[in-house]
């Protein structure tokens, strides 16, 4: 398995519109329904309208799988000039997610979404925010050059841990912003790439970085509370024994393990050909505790 650290602005424009133009986010991610709310009073209603349409989400996401294999170059405007010259992927380029091999739109005719999102938002974000990404990018590299890549994948991703996978793997680690704490994963063949959540950076109006927060948050549950005590006790468990145990519905078992996933409090345990099992990952609890001291007493 070879692990590879990435990082370029492209990354965060395509995972800022993601977040923007995908519903089921809006309340899981650190910005929150507020932020889509307020960004959303920049744009005009026929914008808003064609990120409803499925057939336009299916062609950007299709730039998004670009953006991730590198065809597209590194700076916005390398973006923007790809998407005004291109209609359909290039034959060589594997989709990922089983997307369609051909967007259903052809990708040149969402150059102005893509303009309009870069003008109207992307381009008065804070010049911080890409050097703190980058930093993440940075460390991430100095880390994979000292530690075990099976390591330095979970403390990454805090939880993804990748047991038994082949030499030919290729594990891409992105950091992101707009999608905290939820970790974008996709895949083709012999590809990972996880877009993590470069936690640590303060978004406007936060005075402290939300990582501090989410594992009090997910521990303020007493059902989750139970879920981590049973994980506790043995060895990783599968979904389908945790949803046993806990008598929850589907769903809200679903939901609490991506709470404490997000807090650093659940691993998971991904192995070719076997379903993925969840353990208790204690380090998640000593990271809390750390990080609070450091802000109450920086």
């Amino acid at each position: 398995m070879q692990v590879i650290s990435k990082f370029t602005p492209q990354m965060e424009f395509i995972v800022s519109l993601y977040v923007f133009s995908t519903k089921s986010l809006w309340k899981k991610v650190d910005l929150g329904t507020k932020w889509r709310n307020k960004t959303a009073k920049s744009f005009d209603e026929d914008f808003l309208e064609q990120l409803q349409n499925e057939d336009i989400l299916t062609t950007i996401s299709c730039v998004h799988s670009a953006v991730l294999q590198g065809e597209t170059g590194e700076s916005i405007e390398d973006l923007l000039s790809w998407i005004s010259e291109t209609d359909h992927l290039p034959p060589s380029l594997p989709t990922i997610n089983q997307l369609p091999a051909e967007p259903t739109v052809p990708i040149r005719e969402t150059g102005h979404i893509f303009e309009q999102w870069h003008r109207n938002y992307f381009s008065s974000l804070e010049p911080r925010i890409f050097e703190e990404l980058n930093d993440q990018h940075l460390k991430t590299e100095e880390a994979l050059n000292q530690l075990n890549e099976v390591d330095v994948i979970e403390k990454t991703t805090r939880g993804f841990y990748l047991e038994n996978q082949s030499d030919e793997q290729k594990v891409y680690l992105l950091p992101q912003y707009h999608s905290r704490p939820v970790v974008l994963y996709s895949y083709g063949e012999n590809q990972l790439y996880y877009q993590y959540a470069a936690d640590g950076i303060t978004g406007p109006g936060q005075s402290i970085p939300p990582e501090s927060m989410r594992a009090q948050q997910a521990l303020a549950d007493e059902n989750r509370m139970k879920i981590l005590k049973f994980l506790a006790e043995g060895q990783p468990e599968t979904f389908k024994k945790i949803h046993a145990y806990s008598g929850l519905a589907k769903s809200t078992v679903h939901h609490h393990l991506i709470s404490l996933r997000a807090a650093g409090l659940v691993r998971i345990h991904i192995s070719p050909g076997r379903p993925e099992r969840f353990s208790y990952r204690e380090e998640g609890l000593t990271e809390m505790e750390r990080k609070i001291k450091k802000y109450i007493t920086s």
